[in-house]
């Protein structure tokens, strides 16, 4: 009975101790504390690269991915070959892998403006049967860079010429 009543209370300080971790503040400058709201980052993104091939009808993402504030060392590899959108701009992604692992990734186009189109980077983790963790990054449309090419006979290209590593907040998606 003793060792019951230990055990229990061990569980409860791991799982208290476990909730604070995962509300740690974000003091990099990035969007959970920057905005000022009480986002939960659930991800680090790092050598994150987009961008549309030229002389080719093929854009390129690829980043690496890892829990944030957990054990994981080294994040996994996210990468995915598609077709550019109209005007070799960086498209939308579905049902991108990462490699040797249960996560996946999505990239949403905002259709608020046709003009300045933002992304949205999702990764997401089954952590039960019936949930998974979900994180998420917007990319500005400042932060997409269309280059003109001459000799590119597909006209421009686009690609991501913001910050190699960023944050993914908790997401409901």
């Amino acid at each position: 009975m003793k060792f019951l009543a230990i055990a229990l209370a061990a569980t409860a300080a791991s799982a208290a101790a476990v909730r604070r971790s995962d509300n740690v503040p974000n003091t990099s400058g990035d969007d959970a504390s920057s905005t000022g709201n009480d986002a939960v980052i659930r991800y680090d993104v790092t050598e994150f690269e987009a961008s549309c091939i030229a002389h080719s009808s093929q854009c390129s993402y690829s980043f690496k991915v890892k829990q944030h504030a957990s054990m994981e060392t080294n994040g996994v590899f996210c990468s995915a070959l598609v077709t550019a959108d109209a005007g070799n701009t960086l498209p939308a992604v579905t049902d991108g892998v990462c490699d040797d692992s249960s996560r996946t990734w999505s990239i949403v186009k905002s259709a608020s403006d046709p003009a300045n189109v933002n992304l949205s980077l999702f990764v997401s983790q089954p952590i039960s049967p019936n949930s998974n963790t979900t994180g998420v990054h917007t990319i500005q449309y400042d932060e997409l860079k269309t280059v003109s090419n001459p000799t590119n006979p597909n006209g421009n290209v686009q690609g991501y010429v913001g910050p190699e590593a960023f944050d993914l907040v908790e997401s409901d998606n």
